[in-house]
């Protein structure tokens, strides 16, 4: 230090008058331990995640491979394959098994039952739940119907006679409501055909569908299938079932 250096500042200095480095801060025994103690949790932390992690994977795969192996050990839907077998009393449809499946057909769900003229052994194979000499008797015109075999037969009806746009002209409407009280298009007597046809035309006509401008008119699946015209359809049957061969009183 020269002459002119304060008291205490050769003290501060280095070797030729440089800094002294500064002292790394000591970590004590303790806080040593506390570090190794806190990585030590953070690492089991980790372990544990990664190990629920792979649980979840497991998991996963296993209910994977068990569904895979169910559905190989599970039977074919034999209702369905277009051919007779497996006890069904006709092509898929009736016996133990088909009578109590159903089926979706465009959104409307049916039992698998058999048709009109199809083989049966007990009433409950048929749609019209009338087995006869194991053939299946027709469903008879205006027969009374639950609300959902209504709606299955105005379904059938619709799509029997839909165009490919999805709807069905206001001439139509006659052949879909007769369809919809008749489904296995029975023979009718006079006087319900004229009953038919006299409350259709007044539906058309209260509906605003009569005349040349009505007939252009497309009618879809859902103003023929609900609401008023269902509530026709209810009307057809409740008149149509008590006609035999005289004139229907309108």
């Amino acid at each position: 230090a020269g002459p002119d250096t304060p008291p205490g500042e050769a003290a501060k200095s280095g070797k030729g008058g440089k800094a002294a480095p500064k002292k790394k801060p000591q970590v004590r025994p303790h806080q040593r331990r506390a570090l190794e103690r806190e990585r030590k949790a953070i690492e089991r932390e980790r372990a544990r995640r990664l190990a629920g992690e792979e649980k979840v994977r497991q998991s996963r795969e296993d209910t994977a491979t068990g569904r895979r192996i169910l559905e190989e050990l599970r039977p074919k839907a034999h209702c369905a394959d277009g051919v007779k077998n497996d006890q069904e009393t006709d092509v898929d449809c009736g016996g133990e098994r088909c009578r109590n499946e159903w089926f979706n057909d465009r959104g409307l769900s049916f039992p698998r039952a058999c048709a009109f003229a199809q083989s049966c052994e007990v009433n409950r194979d048929c749609r019209s739940r009338l087995c006869q000499k194991n053939r299946c008797a027709a469903w008879p015109p205006f027969a009374q119907a639950s609300p959902e075999e209504l709606a299955r037969n105005m379904h059938l009806a619709f799509f029997q006679l839909a165009e490919s746009g999805g709807f069905i002209s206001v001439d139509q409407m006659e052949r879909f409501f007769t369809l919809s009280v008749n489904p296995d298009n029975q023979e009718l007597s006079q006087a319900q055909q004229e009953l038919v046809a006299a409350l259709v035309d007044k539906f058309r006509n209260a509906q605003g569908l009569g005349g040349p401008k009505g007939s252009n008119v497309p009618l879809q699946y859902g103003f023929l299938t609900r609401g008023r015209s269902r509530d026709l359809a209810r009307e057809l049957i409740a008149r149509g079932s008590q006609l035999a061969g005289s004139r229907a009183e309108l």
